[in-house]
């Protein structure tokens, strides 16, 4: 496969409905490291198995890292594990022109009703990103 393949197939993978509105929800989410738990509020009509399936491929794919918080920061009711968007992931989703409405969707994240446990979730603390 050429180079021009490999882009167009890739793009394909990351474009796909589901997996292009996850890319979406980790850039709208105020740390851009969303929970499980906090994807699954914002698409209420897939399921979290459907969810963790996109998220995982998109994490084999390079465009997203899955960070677990350390264990000495862990609280009982607080999610563990969170998807960001890779260096790599960040410098694909560029060349497609992707991040251009990065600030339009945080602006739409921080306006939306959102319920007290989703505040809490956004809340609890996050792994580092180094």
């Amino acid at each position: 496969m050429n180079e021009y393949e490999e882009k167009r197939e890739l793009l394909h993978e990351i474009t796909q409905d589901t997996r292009f509105d996850l890319i979406q929800t980790i850039l709208m989410h105020p740390d851009q490291l969303p929970s499980l738990n906090e994807v699954e509020y914002m698409h209420p009509d897939r399921s979290k198995a459907t969810l963790r399936e996109h998220l995982e491929k998109l994490c084999s794919l390079g465009i997203v890292d899955k960070l677990k918080l350390p264990k000495e920061r862990q609280t009982r009711d607080s999610p563990k594990v969170f998807y960001g968007i890779s260096d790599q992931g960040r410098d694909i989703l560029s060349e497609f022109g992707l991040l251009d409405v990065e600030n339009t969707l945080q602006y739409l994240y921080e306006n939306m009703e959102k319920s007290d446990k989703i505040k809490r979730y956004e809340d609890a603390p996050r792994p580092s990103r180094d």
